[in-house]
This record gives C-alpha cells, structure tokens and sequence, in this order.
C-alpha cells in the first residue's frame, strides 16, 4: 500500500511543479488514489483510513530536492517486533529496523 500512495504522491508531483501535496489525504480528495485503503499497512493491527492513515506524511518535500528526503514512514508499531518502511524523495522505499 506505501507503494501504490507513493506512485500516487509521485504523479501529484509531475502534476504540480515537483511540489508534493500538503496532506496525504488530498491524493484521495483529488482522485490520485480510488481506493482509500490504500491508507492502511497490511502489517498493522489498526485499519487505516484516509482520515487517519497508517502511515506519517512528511509536508513541505518537493521532488526537486537534491537531498533526498523522508516523505512517508509506517506509524511506530504498525509491524510486530519493531521496525517499519520509509518513503523517500528520490522514489526508494527502505525498511528500517528503529523508526
């Protein structure tokens, strides 16, 4: 589901000058994602909404970045024993062991 929101913020982007969206929620309010559950981590107990996303958007990271940036992580303790995935600007996702 991190990969199909982060296709989703990456068309955004093309879309709006290499500028991400300020919420996430906006990829479901603009159509850049149908199915809102998308929002939710199969590894989490808790289901995810568009309201209330399994996951931490990191606003204010555009595409045009040369750092490379954190834009989406797992919430601590969507996955048992710790550890989760992290989004960055340049496109990679990352699993991380202490998030």
């Amino acid at each position: 589901n991190m990969q199909e929101t982060g296709r989703a913020l990456f068309i955004y982007a093309s879309e709006h000058d290499g500028r991400f969206p300020s919420r996430v929620k906006t990829l479901y309010e603009e159509e850049y994602i149908s199915d809102p559950k998308s929002m939710d981590c199969p590894g989490s107990k808790d289901i995810g909404t568009v309201g209330n996303p399994d996951y931490v958007y990191t606003p204010g990271v555009s595409a045009k970045d040369r750092e490379t940036k954190e834009i989406l992580r797992d919430k601590r303790g969507n996955h048992p024993g710790g550890g989760g995935n992290i989004l960055y600007s340049n496109g990679t996702i990352v699993w991380k062991i202490d998030i």
